[in-house]
């Protein structure tokens, strides 16, 4: 039989009871119904993308959504990699997808017979740089029925988009028109923002440049 198409835009649903609100002191509401949406399959990384998750856009802030993989025993099963952005609630504080425990163990998503999907228990979180963690709610039980095969848009990059590259300390961004750029760390963090050819001055790791309407990972 053919792999379970897992493209496509979801709602996700559990009962009240199967959710344990356990700090909600920033007034988020933990929906019992949300939005998932999940990309076309990428034949170049062989994964599909979590774009939308608990109704917030979770491929803009993961640079490329939440990614998962088919499980080595199971095509019908995908492997989701966890700890990773929902939702900035402020700058430094961030709510992030954790396995059950809060840990960062992966979590499945399965494709049942009748077309409809089963999420493992999963957690949110809620990270300060500052003051630390808390697990603010326990998701049990999650269902996802298929709303439509289509994939909400994403804004595709521009023609003549500018080229960004890292080299020597700096990173550099050519071609296309000017454009404001920002960078981020790896922790989402922005670290520079204007409209600039050249970045220099950042210590080294992974940043995120944006440029026009796409984003580059580059290594200083």
């Amino acid at each position: 039989a053919e792999p379970y198409d897992f493209t496509g835009t979801y709602t996700a649903t559990c009962l009240s009871t199967d959710l344990e609100v356990l700090n909600d002191d920033l007034g988020y509401g933990y929906p019992t119904e949300f939005e998932v949406v999940i990309s076309d399959y990428n034949e170049s990384t062989g994964k599909y993308y979590i774009y939308t998750f608990l109704n917030e856009n979770t491929n803009s802030i993961n640079y490329g959504g939440i990614p998962m993989v088919a499980s080595d025993d199971n095509s019908d099963v995908q492997v989701v990699t966890t700890d990773k952005y929902i939702k900035t609630i402020e700058a430094g504080t961030y709510m992030k997808l954790r396995d059950v425990d809060g840990g960062s163990n992966t979590i499945n998503l399965t494709a049942n017979e009748d077309g409809t999907l089963t999420l493992d228990d999963f957690s949110v979180v809620i990270y300060d740089f500052d003051a630390g963690e808390y697990i603010a709610a326990i998701y049990h039980n999650v269902t996802l029925t298929k709303a439509s095969d289509a994939v909400k848009s994403i804004s595709a990059p521009a023609k003549n988009e500018a080229k960004v590259y890292a080299a020597a300390g700096t990173i550099y961004v050519i071609g296309g028109e000017p454009t404001y750029v920002e960078v981020y760390n790896a922790a989402g963090v922005q670290v520079y923002a204007g409209i600039a050819s050249e970045v220099s001055g950042l210590a080294r790791g992974i940043y995120y440049v944006r440029a026009g309407q796409t984003v580059t990972p580059v290594i200083l």
